[in-house]
């Protein structure tokens, strides 16, 4: 089997495998993935990047997949062990790892050109579904945090997220100028 150069995105999703659930007997999910990548990295993967990012991981014996789950490998979890050795921070993980597995640094504009592979179960539409029940969930924490820390109803709470969202929003298309 021919080797396949790895991507930087692929560590993330390769930790975000490992956070999500992946060292443990039950798995990670594609949600879990993205609420552990969303955690690490403040962002969510794209289709192409989680479709190319599992068959590199699968095809270089990183992970394994089973009934839709995802499983970090000895091979894998052996790096992540020694990189949380000489690491302070996820952060440092990460670059620990991408070099380990001499994984490519990609700068430029989504999506990345060696992003052209496809993944059993992995498509559009599924990881869109997978990102919504993150951010409805999310949403939700949002909420519950406002009502306990802040006293808010619901109904106050959720008109506090839609105003920080909207500015967020905004800030966004004025910086990119849209």
């Amino acid at each position: 089997m021919n080797s396949i150069p790895m991507q930087w995105s692929d560590i993330w999703l390769l930790l975000s495998i490992i956070i999500g659930g992946g060292q443990t007997n039950d798995g990670a999910t594609l949600e879990s993935v993205i609420r552990a990548g969303d955690g690490i990295n403040h962002a969510i993967f794209t289709h192409e990047q989680v479709a190319s990012g599992l068959y590199r991981l699968s095809h270089e014996n990183y992970i394994t997949t089973k009934n839709g789950k995802y499983f970090a490998t000895e091979k894998a979890n052996n790096i992540y062990d020694e990189a949380w050795d000489s690491s302070k921070n996820i952060y440092q993980v990460w670059d620990y790892v991408g070099e380990t597995i001499r994984a490519n640094r990609y700068t430029g504009p989504l999506p990345n050109p060696a992003d052209i592979y496809e993944f059993h179960g992995i498509n559009k539409q599924t990881v869109a579904i997978a990102a919504k029940q993150w951010h409805n969930e999310a949403t939700e924490l949002m909420i519950q945090s406002l009502q306990k820390e802040h006293g808010l109803d619901r109904e106050e709470a959720i008109k506090s997220i839609e105003e920080i969202m909207g500015r967020h929003r905004a800030q966004f298309l004025n910086q990119n100028g849209k």
